[in-house]
């Protein structure tokens, strides 16, 4: 053997003994490092039931995985800026892999795919993909990794809330028709029977598997904020709302409180679902929930007394609420609607709530939205037949001609292709359909139908005459 190769078998030989005292001396350090950590309540507990590759990352890389990790970051912030999500969708999981209890890229990462991933196809099914793969993200992997992370129980609720529910996303008619289909397999509706629901194992394992929700969480939601339709977006959204309140600090749970209560407004509006011949489906509201919105109301108002944010926003719902069930007929929850502004306005002199009712209806069909327009017309409609069914055939025509001039206004507002495919309402037909439907199945007379009120009479007047003057606070 040259004297060369000796040498540097000598140097390999020396490296090796000098790596094995490092091991050594590692090993004897570790058992006092853990305790430290576990004394400094900064020990991480491993990761159960986790999948292989997450665990051969965590055991074989150990403390270089947040280096790792962080270098990726840096990549990732990149990405965002040069706008290349596709990258990024990699990238993000394996960050995951690297750091899954760093909560913050579970959220980052299901907010690209649902909402930056999925805008760049035209086709619907391939938008609901990536939603539905950032809703699965948060709410069957990060939740299980971090489960008290409040600002991740936001996330999963925002989506079904405002992807969902709101009317943004030109797709939003499919992703509803496809989550109201798969709750409708799944055995779920309106007004649940939550005893049945309870005593099938089956229904039971099916709903924790495939949409990770427990049947005595959702009873007590429902007998909270209920009754729900559950075909729609906005139980769930209430559902994971709810679930990270207790572990919100002070923003989030400001923030998860407004989820719930948007989601119940928007129910009053549209949060009844009911499925087409075509097997499509379309939404009306669910007035059941009115009182229950006046409720929340002045219980977070209570809670957050300071705050104009939500005293505006107590305000507004109500009024709203006032309008809708005016035109509906239903008197005793305008009225409770009703005492509930005046208190949180200070006002003190009577003031007859249908004269509001008509005010406030004035206001909105002058400026209908999207979510309230078929609330209106339908219940215009509906009082149409009332008034039909007892031989008042003058009123019933005025209703039904106010119903079409405020669905030819909404419609006339839409003046883009975008905002047509958005925004349009169902047809006229169909809507005259539903009343008579509502009127024969006797579901719009849970409340008594009053002949000395006339809505449409005391708008002509204020129309007129102009309003009265508002009560002094």
């Amino acid at each position: 053997m040259s004297a060369a190769a000796w040498a540097r078998d000598r140097r390999t030989l020396a490296g090796l003994v000098v790596a094995a005292a490092g091991l050594a001396v590692a090993h004897l350090q570790n058992r006092p490092l853990v305790e430290s950590r576990v004394r400094a309540d900064i020990f991480e507990d491993p990761l159960g039931h986790t999948p292989p590759l997450v665990s051969l990352t965590t055991v074989a890389l150990g403390g270089f995985r947040g280096l790792i990790a962080d270098m990726l970051w840096v990549r990732s912030a990149r990405l965002q800026e040069e706008g290349k999500y596709f990258e990024l969708v990699q990238l993000a999981d394996w960050i995951t892999k690297l750091e899954p209890r760093h909560a913050a890229v579970w959220r980052y990462h299901a907010w690209n795919l649902a909402y930056n991933v999925s805008v760049f196809f035209s086709d619907p099914a391939d938008r609901w993909r990536w939603v539905e793969n950032g809703i699965q993200l948060l709410r069957d992997e990060g939740l299980r990794y971090n489960p008290e992370d409040a600002p991740m129980y936001f996330e999963l609720a925002f989506i079904f809330q405002h992807k969902l529910g709101e009317k943004l996303d030109e797709a939003y008619p499919y992703y509803r028709n496809r989550l109201a289909d798969e709750m409708t397999r799944l055995g779920l509706g309106f007004a649940m029977d939550f005893d049945r629901l309870a005593g099938d194992a089956d229904a039971r394992d099916a709903l924790r598997t495939r949409l990770r929700l427990d049947v005595g969480r959702m009873r007590e939601i429902d007998a909270r904020y209920g009754p729900l339709d559950w075909r729609t977006p906005w139980p769930q959204a209430i559902y994971w709302a709810h679930q990270g309140l207790p572990l919100a600090d002070s923003f989030h749970e400001r923030a998860l409180n407004r989820i719930i209560n948007q989601c119940l407004m928007r129910m009053v509006q549209e949060g009844t679902a009911v499925r087409r011949d075509d097997g499509t489906w379309t939404y009306e509201p669910n007035l059941a929930l009115a009182p229950v919105l006046v409720r929340r109301m002045q219980e977070v108002a209570a809670r957050y007394p300071d705050e104009m944010p939500f005293l505006h926003a107590k305000v507004g719902n109500l009024e709203e609420v006032i309008a809708l069930t005016g035109v509906w007929g239903d008197w005793a929850t305008a009225r409770m609607a009703h005492d509930a502004l005046r208190e949180a306005m200070g006002i003190t002199e009577e003031e007859p709530p249908e004269v509001f009712a008509a005010l406030a209806l004035m206001a909105r069909v002058d400026d209908p939205s999207s979510a309230r327009v078929v609330t209106l017309v339908l219940g215009a409609l509906v009082q149409a037949e009332q008034w039909r069914a007892r031989a008042q055939f003058v009123r019933a025509m005025r209703w039904e001609a106010a119903a079409q001039a405020w669905y030819e206004a909404f419609d006339a507002r839409l003046v883009s292709e975008s905002a047509r495919r958005r925004l349009s309402a169902p047809p006229l037909d169909e809507l005259r359909a539903r009343a008579r439907h509502h009127v024969r199945e006797g579901q719009a007379s849970g409340f008594p139908f009053r002949t000395d009120v006339d809505l449409l009479e005391l708008m002509a007047v204020f129309a007129e005459a102009g309003p009265p003057p508002s009560p002094a606070p």
